[in-house]
């Protein structure tokens, strides 16, 4: 049964992206904290975002902003795309960098991103098509708020090789995923779905792996892993994002009881201090207004 809303409300979109759900799904705690609770004092969005990000998701935002101004920059050449042309927009993108806040991070990616740019892209046959594009999937309606439901997405690169489109995720972490993890991993496959569902006929996809560990070779940083994804992989990993988007609708409709995970490798958590102070029963509010913002990381909003 759905409930009508107050007349001229208005119903905004229920809107789940890959992360949340991952978030959900790893410690319900953190998911509260990162995309429930409102900032005490400006409460733009659901959730609490830390003012000092970790040192992983920082470096990640900071190398994904230097790989799309060098895409992007790519993309503006004749393709095939030459050498030099990709030289020189990696060379700018780094040299960019620098003029960013998290500069300082530069240095720990910056042989891996020009390796990979300048001697192994261009000789992928990758036409760029779209760079950091973002896609809104419409998944139905809840049918108790009548609120409609969509499934929010950014794919970091979308390719043609030999006229057929593919997607391509970056991945800034110490070590590349193992086949084995590869297999499985529901990302990559679910964009696919969604973006055949709104008509795009993608193929299948890569992840790219720019590692953040030291090593000798910079060869040796720098990875590329197809993902071998049939129908039944994408459905099955696009029918476990819906799934898992129900279960969030109704564990946040029904106020559940927070349960947290210290599988969780809890010392990385952007949250553990935080988690601390309240799970002995103490208030928190001064540290919310202290060290986090309202979040502006996601795609949902609050009227």
């Amino acid at each position: 049964m759905t409930l009508a809303p107050p007349e001229g409300a208005v119903l905004l979109p229920i809107k789940i992206s890959y992360s949340k759900a991952q978030a959900f799904k790893t410690c319900k705690q953190k998911f509260y904290y990162a995309h429930v609770e409102l900032h005490p004092d400006n409460p733009k969005k659901p959730g609490l975002m830390p003012k000092v990000k970790s040192p992983a998701l920082t470096l990640g935002s900071h190398g994904h902003a230097i790989m799309e101004h060098a895409m992007n920059a790519i993309k503006e050449t004749p393709f095939p795309y030459t050498q030099e042309a990709c030289q020189k927009a990696a060379q700018d993108a780094i040299v960019w960098s620098f003029t960013q806040p998290d500069s300082d991070l530069t240095p720990k990616i910056m042989k891996q991103i020009l390796h990979f740019i300048v001697n192994v892209f261009p000789t992928k046959g990758w036409q760029i098509l779209a760079v950091e594009e973002q896609y809104m999937l419409p998944i139905g309606t809840d049918k108790v708020s009548g609120r409609p439901k969509v499934y929010p997405f950014t794919v970091d690169l979308v390719i043609m090789i030999d006229g057929q489109i593919y997607i391509v995720d970056w991945k800034f972490a110490a070590d590349a995923y193992k086949q084995e993890r590869i297999d499985i991993e529901p990302q990559i496959p679910g964009y696919i779905g969604a973006m055949r569902a709104l008509g795009i006929n993608v193929v299948s996809g890569f992840y790219g792996f720019l590692r953040t560990r030291d090593m000798k070779n910079v060869e040796d940083q720098v990875v590329v892993s197809a993902v071998v994804a049939n129908d039944i992989r994408i459905k099955r990993s696009f029918m476990e994002h819906l799934a898992t988007t129900e279960e969030i609708i109704v564990w946040e409709r029904g106020n559940q009881f927070t349960t947290r995970n210290t599988n969780n490798n809890c010392n990385y958590c952007d949250f553990n201090v935080l988690c601390g102070i309240e799970l002995r029963g103490d208030d928190a509010s001064l540290k919310k207004k202290i060290d986090f913002l309202p979040n502006d990381y996601g795609y949902e909003e609050i009227a």
